[in-house]
């Protein structure tokens, strides 16, 4: 999976999730202890995140990382070659 097929889909999520707790990109960086322009990367889907990041944001949300991944499209993370 190339990064434009996971990132854009992961940065809408973050985006979305991140509003509706009520916090601003400022807010959801300290948060999770990443810079402002990391996750202005992450939403604006040019940047994937590292595991860490990705544990760090989750976090910072209040939310276990599988309910963010389950918020992804189902193609992004079923297993290929399953029929």
């Amino acid at each position: 999976m190339d990064k434009t097929t996971f990132a854009k889909p992961f940065g809408d999520m973050l985006k979305e999730k991140r509003r509706m707790r009520g916090l601003s990109q400022s807010g959801i960086a300290a948060r999770s202890r990443r810079s402002l322009r990391c996750i202005q990367y992450l939403e604006a889907g040019k940047q994937e995140p590292t595991l860490s990041t990705l544990y760090a944001l989750a976090h910072a949300l209040d939310i276990r990382v599988s309910e963010m991944l389950e918020a992804l499209p189902e193609e992004l993370y079923k297993v290929y070659g399953e029929k």
